[in-house]
């Protein structure tokens, strides 16, 4: 498991955490974890089916 941090930007797609672990080996099996909790962050993540330049 892994912590991943929501910026202030995204929180309100993202339930208003700054803060949620999630399961995955890769950054991608992480991601999607992300999003099957908070659908809502998919399309700011995703830029037109890529990870967006701003994750890190």
């Amino acid at each position: 498991m892994s912590s991943i941090r929501i910026p202030p930007a995204l929180r309100a797609e993202g339930g208003g955490e700054a803060r949620v672990d999630a399961d995955g080996e890769t950054v991608r099996e992480l991601l999607d974890d992300l999003m099957a909790r908070f659908p809502n962050l998919r399309e700011r993540i995703f830029a037109g089916g890529e990870i967006a330049s701003f994750v890190n």
